[in-house]
């Protein structure tokens, strides 16, 4: 009754201090699983979990089915995919404490052990990320194959590994951790671990040859510069602070051999992180930690009361703080995206007949995957929803459609603008740029808008209408320091329906007006053309990414769309 009533009383400790994890929202991750499964059927799940293959497209099926049949009831409900998750930290809690007391341990040993690893921030993602819940189902079954093993029950232990590895290829090392474990309890049943090896010698060596076929931050880079980046990034994560890594080493110099059985776990555990420079995250650490929890008994049992007691009252604090700061930032990211999914959910069932999207930048926490879908996600009826990213050749033909949205985040504001477009929207005359600007009537050449301006390339175009008693194109451009600094002037020439209809030379700093006089004309349509020259140019000197001059506004002015001022 003292464990249970114990165990309560952390399980309440931990929920509590991860009680803003509930006030998150999903990644763009979460989000792409969520819809990349959708779809997906039992069978499907079945073959993958069974095969033997490695899985070209990283599908790992316990953590894809639980976005598949966990989230298609929860939906967006972002609390019950947390509850979920903390009920499964819970579980792997239990089995830990379950693992530790098998190996030997006193209870109050192991629950220092435990400690370490159930509220370790150096892992914070786990806790607060559903994304992460495939490193959470692979240390449950990880500890399960240890515990199974431990009691000697091998094939059981032999299924949990399978099911760890099909959660996450970090797996692939535990039959070393397995053999280890073998020498340090002195069993040596080296037969029993044939299979084990087996499997993972098979898996071990497609990764490899499907590493060689690609380059990417996927790519493991067995070098010693990408072992010496992740060794000073996970050792300074693992006990959140700076010299975790060098305490993990001196746990190993400790004559007990737990604790280096514990420390050789870690690094066993690490296996291809170790290599994979690309991929830095502190929730990779959640299987390793495994690691830590028996060494850190060890520790307890071997140092005695008063140094385990500093070691917590250094780490405790420390811990702490690290949640403090990780909580802000996430939960800063959970706004930005949040507001980025309700605004395009609320766009759909106002305006449920756009089938047409163009996306500039994205929150942070969301990307452009994630972006896309949201998109998919608010338009499950459709199926015929294009999509595109600003500046590609695909949104240059998607600005053609007639139920259109621009989607452009201002990562500034921290704000999600729709500029939306139906069968009814005419084109207008003048165009201001700012949250309101009509961007299918921009064609290519264009940067994006960045606040009220928008830089054009090289050459840009463009489509305005035309009033009947236009006479004067007006161009109002926004000159900076740098631009002058750089190229010492900047001009500019303009085309109308491909007619130069005059340039402007500019030397000095600031906004300016321009005005150039129009040919009469019977077309209720024009075509602007700017070009602009030298340019400049970034680092790689590519053409297609040159930087011509910020406009921030032309066209014919009329009472209904007046001219900005330049300081607008």
């Amino acid at each position: 009754m003292r464990v249970v009533a114990a165990f309560v009383l952390f399980a309440a400790f931990f929920l509590i201090a991860n009680r803003g994890a509930y006030k998150g929202y999903f990644d763009g991750d979460d989000i792409d699983n969520i819809m990349m499964t959708n779809s997906i059927g039992l069978d499907l799940f079945v073959q993958n979990f069974l095969s033997p293959k490695l899985d070209e497209s990283n599908f790992r099926p316990v953590g894809h089915a639980f976005y598949r049949f966990y989230g298609r009831p929860a939906q967006l409900n972002f609390p019950l995919y947390i509850a979920f998750i903390h009920a499964v930290h819970l579980l792997n809690v239990i089995l830990l404490w379950l693992l530790l007391r098998a190996l030997g341990f006193a209870p109050l040993n192991s629950a220092t052990g435990l400690l370490l690893f159930a509220f370790n921030m150096g892992t914070f993602e786990i806790y607060w990320k559903p994304m992460y819940v495939f490193d959470l189902f692979c240390a449950t079954f990880t500890i399960a194959s240890l515990l199974l093993w431990v009691h000697d029950r091998w094939i059981l232990s032999l299924v949990a590994f399978w099911c760890a590895f099909k959660s996450k290829e970090v797996a692939i090392a535990l039959p070393a951790v397995l053999a280890l474990l073998e020498v340090t309890l002195g069993k040596r049943r080296w037969k029993r671990l044939i299979p084990f090896f087996v499997v993972s010698l098979s898996f071990g060596l497609q990764a490899i040859v499907d590493n060689r076929a690609r380059d990417n931050s996927y790519t493991l880079r067995f070098s010693l510069e990408a072992l010496k980046t992740c060794l000073a990034f996970y050792g300074n994560r693992i006990l959140v602070f700076p010299l975790g890594g060098a305490f993990l080493a001196a746990l190993f110099l400790l004559r007990d051999k737990w604790a280096r059985f514990g420390v050789l776990g870690i690094l066993l555990l690490m296996g291809p992180m170790l290599f994979l420079p690309g991929r830095l995250f502190g929730a990779y650490l959640y299987v390793p930690l495994i690691g830590l929890a028996i060494a850190a008994a060890a520790f307890s049992r071997k140092a005695g009361f008063i140094p385990t007691a500093i070691l917590l009252l250094i780490w405790i604090p420390l811990n702490y703080r690290e949640m403090q700061t990780r909580r802000r930032e996430q939960l800063a990211i959970s706004d930005e995206n949040r507001g980025y999914v309700t605004l395009v959910r609320t766009l759909m069932a106002v305006n449920p007949a756009t089938d047409t999207f163009i996306f500039d930048k994205s929150p942070e926490g969301l990307h452009y995957w994630g972006v896309r879908a949201a998109v998919r996600y608010a338009t499950l009826d459709k199926r015929d929803v294009k999509q595109a990213e600003a500046r590609t050749p695909e949104a240059l033909a998607l600005a053609k459609e007639q139920n259109l949205a621009y989607l452009i985040w201002n990562p500034e504001k921290k704000q999600l603008n729709v500029v939306h477009r139906t069968p009814a929207t005419p084109d207008i005359p003048y165009i201001a740029m700012n949250n309101k600007t009509p961007l299918w009537q921009l064609s290519d050449g264009w940067h994006g808008v960045e606040g009220n301006f928008q830089w054009t390339g090289l050459t840009a175009h463009a489509r305005i209408a035309r009033p009947p008693e236009a006479k004067r194109l007006e161009v109002v451009v926004n000159v900076g320091p740098l631009l002058i600094e750089k190229l010492k002037k900047v001009k500019l020439e303009v085309f109308l329906d491909g007619a130069k209809i005059g340039e402007e030379e500019f030397t000095t700093v600031g906004w300016h007006k321009i005005w150039f006089d129009v040919p009469p004309s019977k077309s209720d349509t024009a075509q602007v053309e700017f070009k602009t020259s030298p340019g400049y140019f970034y680092e790689d000197h590519n053409p297609a990414d040159a930087l011509g001059i910020a406009v921030g506004g032309f066209g014919f002015p009329t009472p209904q769309y007046p001219a900005i001022l330049p300081t607008q």
